[in-house]
């Protein structure tokens, strides 16, 4: 009976809405008019002329069937087709609504069903004295039979029924608020990231020359350079070193970027923010229902599946802007805050267990309702309402199934295109499901639509940013010895390449034209530089694997190591990291890392000309499987940038070699062409002792009250080990250590 009054409640005003041409139902007091309507149509009423009632009924079967889940709790139709009920609703609104209810006069009722209810008017007593009374605490359904007479909603029953519709819209507000509420915690973790950006912006221009390089570091509005008192620089330091830089379960289980058991696991600071998530979404779902069992018409089970189902359902809904918010790359909080593409994946893929679990527990409680004490759940399954919201909670458990990480990394192309694909039903299906509600609900749903627009706008934007007149030329380089691929693709000109940036390249014209692969900035060249290039170019390292560089790599073997696809190019994405602000920069790469650390070096090349940086040391610790990779990133366009002041490299050649400790007298020499006079490079064989080389620098930092920076590129085992390491060296403490990773994870 509650999942009626809740039908009726909702309904009659977003069918006014619909069907204006009923401007009487505009201003129904659905309040009075539902308990009137849930208790009685339960009853089996006379269809022909009554107390010389007739009756030309209008069709408007259509509106309530076509808007509801069951057909017949909404179907004025019908009940105009039986005067008899007509006639026992309007004499109950008459006495127990209030006078200034619309559903109280004949005029309602006329116009709704065109019947004539005037020999049923009291007379001068206004009383309905004579008309016979019923009451379905006393009057079952099955008691009674066909009712041939009008009868009279009992005044006991009406006032309970009435409370309950009452409550239940309270209940409905207040679940609304709690939907804000959910959608206010992740706003307020937002903000708290705006304002870490903020104090980030601080530190950069506190620690810079007052000549600072304002094309990295302009910020609108002035900043002034006011030092930090110590007890906030102590307390950053802290939240930093506790809470920010490590892995979850730090220090015994420094598991990051490695997958445990199958699963990633997040930073610290991640997991707690997706904690509190959780905790607020289960206290919303469970706190705060009525459990005044006096004023109530139905049991007590079947209050509490309604309530909770209700209740879950709305929470479902608040997730969903934040749900699609945190998966675009094109997100403005993205580059408002501090957080990374990382963090708001983690983000993602907790409010989607979280949204689909509130989606099942919400179809879970109406089926039961329809199915226990409605005994109309296979009557159900006709309405399109009632199936476009299965449709939806089935699509959106699919998508939990798909983005499981080992399927997510194993058959990324295939979890991509069914994210989409489900994304776009699930959306439509929604929107399905609550319009019987009219627009009450859509406005998460067009949040959502508007954000993914959004998105996917400046994801052309980004694709198409070249002229139309010339595309983009392209080479791509395959050294067998190193197993590497080169990718040069001409820039747009307005394109100002920068360290820490990766951009996403997709091939049109070939099988693979749906896929879009991420790829770390590895190299820039301009015009006016020293790389001798025509135009402006950017470079990328690729390690072929499966799929489309696989086919790259191929193309490259048939074609003597070197082809000229048609690559598009979208991006920048992606921040850099202020590295020209420390005095000591540590550079950690593994194999194709370097792609991520070799900008920093160039960067760093080029602000030391135009004086523009604090660093005046910079350490890269570069490991790889082939000797030859040095080489071939090394080219002899680049390799000038290993003469730079203060720069030295440490290259290992690993395999099955035991660890080698930084300035051992393991050095080897890998060939003349890659020594450079004046360049400080040292080869290793094996692989080399990260926790030692960030002691080492942290060490010196802490000596020379210095600032020292640790970017680490590379596998996930050695970005969990430089993460420890980092984590320890700050305990210890080194307050001016800090720490960068670039990582792509899926």
């Amino acid at each position: 009976m509650l999942l009626q009054i809740s039908f009726l409640a909702i309904f009659v005003p977003a069918l006014a809405e619909q069907k204006r041409s009923l401007d009487v139902i505009s201003s129904l007091d659905a309040d009075c008019l539902c308990p009137i309507y849930t208790a009685l149509s339960k009853y089996t009423f006379a269809s022909g002329p009554a107390g010389g009632i007739y009756n030309h009924s209008i069709s408007v079967t259509s509106f309530f069937a076509e808007e509801s889940y069951i057909e017949t709790t909404t179907n004025f139709g019908a009940i105009c087709n039986r005067t008899v009920e007509v006639a026992s609703m309007y004499a109950s609104a008459r006495a127990r609504c209030d006078g200034s209810s619309p559903a109280a006069t004949i005029s309602f009722w006329q116009e709704l069903c065109d019947v004539d209810l005037a020999s049923i008017e009291p007379n001068g007593s206004g009383s309905y004295d004579s008309t016979p009374i019923l009451d379905p605490d006393i009057n079952t359904t099955t008691s009674t039979g066909t009712i041939k007479s009008p009868v009279l909603l009992s005044e006991s029953y009406y006032k309970r029924a009435y409370k309950t519709c009452v409550i239940h819209e309270k209940a409905l507000g207040q679940d609304i608020r709690f939907g804000w509420g959910l959608m206010g915690y992740w706003g307020a973790i937002l903000g708290l990231g705006m304002v870490q950006k903020i104090l980030s912006f601080w530190t950069v221009r506190r620690t810079m020359d007052p000549r600072r390089d304002t094309e990295a570091n302009a910020v609108p509005g002035p900043i002034e350079h006011k030092q930090i008192p110590s007890p906030l620089s102590s307390t950053i330091h802290a939240l930093r070193t506790h809470i920010v830089v490590p892995a979850s379960f730090t220090p015994k289980l420094p598991h990051h970027q490695r997958l445990l058991y199958g699963h990633c696991i997040p930073k610290r600071l991640d997991l707690i923010i997706a904690f509190g998530f959780w905790l607020l979404c289960v206290l919303l779902a469970c706190v705060n229902y009525d459990g005044d069992t006096s004023t109530r018409t139905s049991t007590m089970p079947q209050r509490n599946w309604h309530y909770s189902s209700d209740r879950t359902g709305i929470l479902a809904y608040a997730c969903l802007p934040f749900l699609w918010l945190f998966s675009g790359r094109n997100n403005i909080f993205l580059w408002v805050t501090n957080f990374d593409i990382q963090s708001f994946s983690t983000f993602h893929r907790h409010i989607a267990w979280a949204c689909t679990l509130l989606a099942i527990v919400h179809s879970i409680g109406y089926s039961i309702i329809l199915a226990d004490y409605e005994d109309a759940y296979h009557e159900a399954w006709s309405h399109k309402p009632w199936y476009m919201g299965v449709i939806a909670v089935i699509g959106m458990s699919v998508l939990l199934v798909h983005s499981i990480t080992w399927l997510r990394r194993k058959w990324y192309e295939v979890f991509l295109i069914s994210h989409i694909v489900l994304a776009i039903v699930i959306i439509y299906a929604l929107f399905q499901h609550t319009r019987p509600d009219g627009p009450q609900w859509n406005p998460y749903l067009w949040t959502v639509v508007a954000i993914w627009t959004f998105d996917r706008i400046l994801r052309v934007l980004r694709l198409f940013n070249k002229s139309r007149i010339s595309l983009p030329s392209s080479t791509v380089t395959y050294a067998p010895d190193s197993d590497l691929m080169t990718i040069d693709i001409e820039a747009p000109s307005h394109l100002t390449p920068k360290p820490g940036q990766h951009y996403f390249l997709s091939q049109p014209l070939s099988v693979h034209c749906l896929e879009n692969h991420p790829f770390a900035l590895g190299a820039y060249a301009q015009a006016s530089c020293r790389l001798p290039k025509e135009k402006s170019m950017v470079r990328f390292y690729v390690r072929p694997y499966n799929g489309w560089t696989k086919s790259l790599r191929d193309r490259c073997i048939q074609a003597n190591s070197t082809i000229h696809p048609l690559l598009l190019l979208e991006g920048p994405y992606g921040h850099m990291a202020p590295l020209h602000t420390f005095d000591t920069v540590l550079l950690i790469a593994g194999g194709t890392g370097i792609a991520a650390t070799l900008p920093y070096i160039l960067n760093y090349a080029a602000r030391l000309k135009r004086q523009t940086t604090k660093t005046t040391r910079v350490h890269l610790i570069w490991t790889a499987r082939q000797k030859s990779m040095f080489s071939t990133v090394f080219t002899e366009e680049l390799s000038h940038v290993l003469e730079c002041e203060g720069l030295k490299v440490s290259f290992f050649c690993t395999g099955s070699a035991p660890v080698s400790p930084i300035g051992s007298d393991k050095e080897v020499d890998v060939g003349s062409g890659t020594r450079r006079a004046g360049a400080d490079i040292h080869f290793y064989v094996g692989r080399p002792d990260i926790r030692g080389a960030v002691e080492t620098e942290a060490g010196k930092a802490h000596d020379c009250s210095t600032r020292l920076a640790v970017v680490c590129s590379g596998p996930g085992m050695m970005a969990d080990e430089c993460r420890l390491a980092v984590y320890e060296a700050m305990r210890r403490p080194c307050q001016g250590i800090r720490y960068f990773e670039e990582a792509f994870t899926w």
